[in-house]
């Protein structure tokens, strides 16, 4: 089954952040050259070199023999937090920003610079005052008593950064390119815990809309039951004038019968009396089939197949999600409307935009993304009738007005997209579709059903016939919108449902579209993108 994408339920806080200008270290190097080299080093395409040092002292944060695969163009060694190479305090003649290794101006050596200036560093046993230009097989020591270091390039194409697996690639980036940014990387942790509180926020909003709705619900109660109870006493006191009419008329009946009399020639005979069978019953909701295959036919299933990721120096290269590399793909539920437009959510479409964790996958791409690079993803849909589109996320128009943008002062830029009526992707993709109510998906009333059509989890997309969406409900829990959404209960829905279609049933008994599913919040509470917010 291909990896879902977990629908949110988060609103925006307060953007605190201002943008700031680039800082470089001491160096020269910040934290965009870092994290420039570091995607290169991840995607590129190219003859990317690295080398490794290999640790010959034993310390308490390395083993003696541990081979360290640096992969980016600076790093720093010493006891700061920040160094990509750090010791610790068993290691006390390591300065904190001891020395750096860099690559050199011709773009392949790489060149030994000394920090400190109260501990010496040395190459080969020679103490170095300046730059140096290091060689394989050279020894690098951090002061005269304290830890060596082998410098070793390997050969060949054992020495190519692409040698090294995809996902020892995005370890070692994050090892070297974002950890030793370590304010950066808080700023942005602190971003993460407003989203967070923002979102337990929501759902104490939402928590307290459902106690009102319950309130209601037990008045609408009280008052159905009110209600019953007059319908029971009139039912019970029309019962009761018809057994009287009916003893009168049997009576009268049974007189004529017995007299044999006829009226104008006709021979009155005994009458059968169909007994009733009381209050008729309410049938429960069913739906017309044929609608829904009818519409079912108009529901593709979307699944992520590729990635085109591009370096700050215009290098693209492709990286399929079929498995054979560490990148994982994602899917969701995209429709037709008879105006041609192909409907999804944006959340399905531009998954890195919503990352949700600093170690995933999507906040590497939204990195790249922010950071001089670009991210594409390529999809496939599929629908029940075998039609197949093929489409990439710039073809989309979406919505990006409520977007967080972010540039930290270390240089570092991140946005983040959130699940509101922003939420939603579509191209003019010809064709004919579903039909739908545009107007009306701004003002349904509490209480309206509705019916939802999708791949939850991927089922229905991978049996051995035709695919089939697979049927969901929902009920408009608060008349009108709410926060831009319609707000739902009694929701099901599940990951892969994300971007399918919502439908109410209107007078004539047929299916029209008044939304795009976009989240849900705990076990049934629904977020329902109007129809009337898609621009």
């Amino acid at each position: 089954m291909t990896l879902q994408r977990q629908v949110k339920q988060d609103r925006p806080p307060i953007n605190h952040y201002t943008n700031m200008p680039n800082q470089p270290n001491n160096n020269g190097h910040s934290f965009g050259g870092s994290l420039g080299a570091g995607m290169k080093s991840i995607f590129d395409a190219g003859g990317r070199r690295y080398y490794i040092l290999e640790h010959k002292t034993a310390t308490v944060g390395h083993r003696a023999g541990e081979a360290q695969r640096i992969i980016v163009d600076y790093i720093e060694m010493g006891r700061d937090a920040r160094c990509q190479v750090r010791y610790g305090e068993d290691c006390p003649t390591v300065s904190r920003r001891h020395a750096a290794i860099s690559k050199g101006e011709d773009g392949t050596s790489w060149r030994l610079t000394p920090l400190s200036h109260t501990n010496d560093t040395l190459v080969n046993g020679k103490r170095i005052t300046e730059p140096v230009t290091l060689h394989n097989g050279d020894e690098i020591q951090l002061s005269t008593d304290g830890p060596r270091l082998g410098f070793i390039m390997p050969e060949g194409d054992r020495g190519l950064v692409r040698s090294i697996g995809l996902s020892a690639r995005l370890g070692l980036f994050r090892q070297q390119a974002l950890r030793p940014y370590r304010r950066a990387m808080v700023v942005i942790g602190v971003l993460v815990a407003l989203l967070a509180a923002a979102g337990i926020y929501f759902i104490v909003r939402q928590q307290g809309l459902i106690h009102d709705q319950q309130q209601a619900l037990e008045q609408s109660r009280a008052a159905y039951t009110r209600e019953k109870a007059v319908q029971d006493s009139l039912i019970a006191a029309l019962t009761a004038d018809n057994a009287a009419l009916r003893g009168t008329l049997d009576e009268r009946l049974s007189d004529l019968d017995a007299m044999g009399q006829s009226i104008d020639g006709t021979t009155v005979t005994p009458v059968t009396m169909v007994p009733r069978g009381g209050m008729p019953r309410i049938a429960s909701r069913r739906y017309d089939n044929g609608a829904l295959d009818r519409a079912s036919s108009y529901v593709y299933y979307i699944s992520a197949v590729a990635i085109d990721v591009t370096d700050e120096e215009g290098n693209v290269r492709r990286v399929p999600l079929d498995g054979s590399e560490s990148l994982s793909g994602w899917s969701g539920t995209g429709f037709m409307l008879r105006d041609g437009r192909f409907v999804t959510a944006r959340h399905v479409i531009e998954s890195w935009l919503f990352w949700n964790d600093q170690e995933g996958q999507d906040f590497t791409l939204n990195l790249l993304a922010n950071n001089g690079g670009a991210v594409v993803a390529h999809f496939v849909a599929t629908s029940p009738t075998g039609r197949t589109m093929r489409f990439n996320s710039t073809m989309f128009h979406t919505n990006g007005a409520h977007d967080r943008r972010m540039t930290t002062e270390d240089g570092v830029v991140v946005s983040r997209a959130n699940t509101d009526e922003t939420d939603y992707a579509w191209f003019n993709a010809g064709g004919t579709g579903l039909d739908f109510d545009a107007a009306g998906s701004s003002n349904l009333g509490r209480g309206t059903r509705l019916t939802i059509l999708g791949y939850p989890l991927g089922f229905g997309s991978n049996s051995d016939g035709a695919i089939q969406p697979l049927l969901g409900t929902a009920t408009v829990s608060v008349p009108g919108l709410r926060d831009g959404v319609i707000y739902t209960t009694e929701t099901s829905l599940e990951h892969g449902n994300s971007g399918g279609p919502v439908f109410y049933t209107d007078a004539d008994g047929n299916l029209r579209v008044v939304g795009i599913v976009s989240a849900i919040a705990g076990s049934s509470l629904g977020f329902i993108v109007p129809l009337s917010a898609v621009k």
